[in-house]
């Protein structure tokens, strides 16, 4: 995690002023360093076996003000058992964390993503075709997804009761595309 101060943004020498997050104190409060080597991560992905698997891909973060919490969706491939292939969500009371674990928010098996706008490949597990979604020489090539951006000006919730809806659009390879998908959210107290 960076940050930038304000009245840098938009100087020629703006780049000289970030810093980035080296660790949070004890009183919870983060600590910010000037050199990129010392940034600390936000927190870690694991793949098989509980091994550390850096699996993230393109990210968006947004404040909710409806759950009161910094929401992060990501596209995570490590596609385990614990965390299968899709979008992932966190959530933080302060960016710099701590961050929940991560949620499967989008599996295009369980979510119906294959056959249906994401191509399933035709393959020795699944000889039958499903969709008309793939190009000539890539009905064997599995369709994806990442990249999902907050649409924030379309959220809406509820305080009292610390549910959210929020929308964000998830891009696609075969086809290559833009999917607005929505979600709903509710954080215990």
């Amino acid at each position: 995690m960076a940050r930038m101060r304000a009245e840098s943004i938009g100087r020629p020498d703006g780049a000289q002023s970030l810093e980035y997050l080296a660790d949070v104190g004890a009183d919870g409060q983060p600590r910010f360093a000037r050199s990129e080597a010392d940034a600390a991560p936000l927190f870690q992905d694991y793949g098989p076996g509980g091994s550390p698997s850096n699996c993230m891909g393109e990210l968006g973060v947004d404040w909710n003000r409806f759950v009161k919490r910094w929401i992060m969706l990501y596209n995570c491939l490590n596609n385990t058992p614990e965390h299968p292939r899709g979008i992932q969500m966190r959530v933080a009371e302060h960016p710099w964390g701590p961050w929940s674990e991560a949620q499967t928010i989008f599996n295009p098996v369980r979510d119906h993503g294959y056959c249906y706008f994401i191509h399933r490949a035709i393959d020795a597990r699944n000889p039958q075709k499903c969709d008309d979604l793939a190009g000539p020489g890539l009905e064997g090539v599995w369709g994806g997804e990442y990249a999902p951006y907050f649409i924030s000006r379309f959220t809406t919730g509820d305080e009292a009761q610390g549910t959210s809806t929020f929308y964000y659009t998830m891009a696609t390879w075969i086809p290559y595309t833009q999917v607005v998908m929505r979600s709903t959210i509710r954080i215990s107290p």
